[in-house]
């Protein structure tokens, strides 16, 4: 997941126009997201001069959804992204009650808000 995001974070901001590839990276973390909205652990990724690894316990949660908040932020507010991209909504197969579903605006930014890209079932 981390690496996906990681790629992901590098084209959303790099203005990569390719959307066909990028919504392939965005549905393989939405297909991956567990019910309550984490992501479970993989490999680790904070390995470094052959004798050292870290486990950075918040990073299979952060960079996911700060590639799914970059796409979001990304296609709608662009004006060279196709009309036909898809949003987290129709990746995921889940109906957006508006077009903003999950975007708080603040003045002249965007700010994303909290949610979860499949329908949580019961989080008691």
């Amino acid at each position: 997941m981390i690496q996906t995001a990681w790629a992901l974070i590098a084209l959303l901001k790099a203005g990569e126009s390719n959307w066909s590839a990028i919504s392939c990276g965005i549905k393989f973390l939405v297909d991956n997201q567990q019910e309550d909205g984490t992501w479970n652990r993989q490999d680790m990724v904070g390995v470094f001069f052959r004798t050292a690894l870290l486990d950075y316990e918040l990073y299979r949660q952060y960079f996911p959804l700060h590639a799914l908040s970059l796409y979001e932020q990304r296609r709608i507010t662009r004006r060279n992204v196709p009309a036909t991209s898809e949003g987290l909504s129709e990746v995921a197969g889940i109906k957006a009650t508006s077009p903003t579903a999950g975007i708080r605006t603040d003045g002249e930014s965007v700010v994303p808000t909290p949610v979860f890209a499949r329908e949580p079932e019961n989080l008691e």
